[in-house]
């Protein structure tokens, strides 16, 4: 895992919208400061006009920095003592949900309370479409995973008939694939709702993540197994 600083820097309005947007994913620089990948950029919307910040910031992570000399943007002194930088970066994934909640006015008078129950609800809804998808324990789900479908072996597939055979595997491919839009739709709903509600305590999901795995690691390597025993 790629760890590294924190950097804060003005970016002008017009830049900053389509970074918010998604559709700029790099920065032009002058190389007077130093960056490197795994580095968090801290982006703070900058009003040249009125000469100050607008209040709004948006984090993204350095994935790549080029260096050169070559642009004349900047005053020839400048690039000669520091050259360029290209830096390319992705937003962090959670400052998307920022930033939709607060461009459609989401975000006012949305308490922890209210992120926390928006969050169960939405994992009851997960709950909701696996259990009606089994039928309640009555029909076992047969999901593809990762991208495998379980076919018909051995002395199974030459007791099936090749027409109700195929027949058959179509119509569980269709029920299969479903099952997956729902569940798929619904998770993305808790995962919405659970970003919503770490945003509200700061919390970077990516870190938090990471500190777990590395817990889980070293209670399987003290015990052999994940749980904390408690």
């Amino acid at each position: 895992m790629i760890t590294g600083k924190e950097i804060e820097k003005k970016v002008w309005p017009a830049y900053f919208q389509k970074i918010l947007d998604g559709d700029k994913t790099f920065e032009v620089r002058l190389a007077d400061w130093e960056c490197n990948p795994g580095d968090t950029l801290i982006l703070k919307e900058w009003d040249p006009e009125k000469k100050g910040y607008t209040g709004r910031s948006i984090k993204v992570k350095v994935t790549y920095v080029s260096k050169s000399k070559n642009w004349k943007s900047w005053p020839e002194e400048d690039i000669e003592k520091y050259g360029f930088q290209v830096i390319g970066f992705e937003p962090v994934f959670q400052e998307r949900v920022r930033g939709f909640m607060i461009k459609n006015g989401l975000d006012e008078g949305f308490t922890v309370y209210h992120r926390f129950i928006d969050l169960v609800n939405e994992l009851g809804e997960v709950g909701k479409e696996i259990l009606k998808a089994d039928d309640y324990g009555r029909r076992p789900l047969n999901l593809a995973l990762e991208g495998s479908r379980r076919e018909p072996k051995g002395e199974q597939k030459k007791e099936l008939k090749e027409k109700r055979e195929l027949e058959e595997q179509r119509e569980l491919r269709e029920l299969e694939d479903r099952i997956k839009d729902r569940i798929e739709d619904e998770i993305g709903d808790a995962f919405y709702s659970l970003i919503t509600l770490a945003n509200a305590f700061n919390v970077d999901l990516v870190s938090a993540l990471d500190k777990t795995l590395e817990k889980y690691g070293r209670r399987i390597r003290k015990s052999g197994l994940p749980g904390s025993g408690e």
